[in-house]
């Protein structure tokens, strides 16, 4: 076992001992240390572990895998050595791993304290987990890794040294396929169903509101263009919870505009100018408007922080949505009425107050 602190390569010498151990089934490999790359006391871990699967035993090979171990338990030391950590993992092996384990420590236990061929590598997923020296032949299959700072880095590494005892066989649960051709059938259909939702929305405001109701179509296509612009400009995936959330902005930009346009016409009932109106309607409306597109931002941001996947997609769709529809009901819409007052005609809306109270 040898370590580097910086990105290794296989040394050219050692082209034949990798070639004579790979006729052992094993061939020497680097792989990083578990915490690489973690900063600790300002210090970045770059530690990497070059080993072999295959530990020389005599004149044969001997190979200790995950399964081998039967229990992982994280103890405090009660005696720890000087400048020691006071906490540590305790292992134990079954009958065939503790034969395998006692044949492995005896060799490695010869080595000095400062020969790297003293440590065992215990790897997990081309991570090395810990690399503890070997003090010792052990032959009873019940071990101590000594030295853990923390009981938190103790517990840690029993529970990824336990986990390596875990057969794990992937088995197909439920399979669906999707051909090409239907999720874009799909997709139409709903692209198809937005544009007739609009449509048939922006022919009802122009037959109820006439030319307040070409101001709503105008502020729709608008948000629906600002809408599309921003996710073209995030790189967002439209998918079909998201062509629904588009959908669902549409009436929230339309609810907008008739609370505006029911407010007008109650002020130019009252007398007031067609200009008067309608900064008085705006004044009374706007905070309506600002609060009702709050609480579906918020409930936009709750979805999105603890759903998963389209769900996600709905959600950035209707929040953006809902701020685009804010911002054309509270400056585009108001603009152009603004900009249309003088054609107003408030006797108009005087005459449908008169006839519903002589109806009454």
């Amino acid at each position: 076992i040898e370590t580097s602190v910086s990105t290794p390569s296989i040394p050219a010498g050692m082209s034949l001992e990798i070639s004579r151990r790979k006729l052992q089934g094993a061939e020497p490999y680097w792989v990083k240390e578990l915490h690489y790359g973690e900063y600790t006391g300002g210090v970045q871990n770059n530690t990497w572990y070059f080993i072999s699967p295959m530990v020389s035993v005599g004149s044969s090979y001997a190979e200790l895998d995950g399964s081998v171990v039967t229990d992982a338990k994280a103890l405090v030391n009660n005696q720890p050595r000087p400048g020691q950590g006071r906490f540590m993992v305790s292992l134990k092996f079954s009958s065939e791993g503790a034969k395998t384990f006692r044949d492995i420590t005896s060799v490695k236990s010869t080595y000095t304290d400062t020969d790297m061929k003293k440590r065992l590598a215990i790897v997990l997923d081309d991570r090395v987990i810990i690399a503890p020296l070997v003090q010792s032949q052990i032959s009873d299959g019940n071990a101590v890794i000594e030295g853990l700072n923390t009981i938190e880095e103790a517990r840690e590494v029993s529970i990824l040294v336990g986990s390596g005892n875990l057969p794990v066989d992937l088995a197909s649960f439920n399979k669906r396929v999707l051909s090409p051709t239907l999720g874009r059938d799909i997709i139409n259909s709903s692209l198809w169903a937005g544009v007739a939702g609009i449509v048939i929305i922006m022919i009802y405001m122009v037959i109820f509101y006439k030319k307040m109701g070409l101001v709503a179509d105008l502020a729709l296509l608008y948000n629906a263009i600002l809408l599309f612009g921003m996710i073209s400009l995030t790189g967002s995936i439209l998918t079909l919870p998201g062509i629904a959330g588009i959908v669902l902005t549409i009436g929230m930009t339309v609810d907008g505009n008739v609370l505006i346009f029911e407010r007008i016409k109650e002020e130019l009932r009252l007398g007031k100018t067609p200009e008067n109106a309608i900064d008085s309607a705006f004044s009374k409306v706007v905070w309506t408007i600002f609060d009702a597109n709050l609480t579906t931002i918020l409930a936009g941001l709750v979805l999105y922080y603890f759903g998963t996947g389209t769900v996600k997609g709905f959600a950035i769709t209707l929040i953006i949505g809902v701020i685009g529809a804010m911002f054309t009901n509270i400056v585009v819409s108001r603009t152009v009425l603004a900009g249309m007052a003088g054609s107003l005609k408030p006797h108009r809306y005087v005459e449908v107050e008169t006839e519903g109270r002589d109806a009454r």
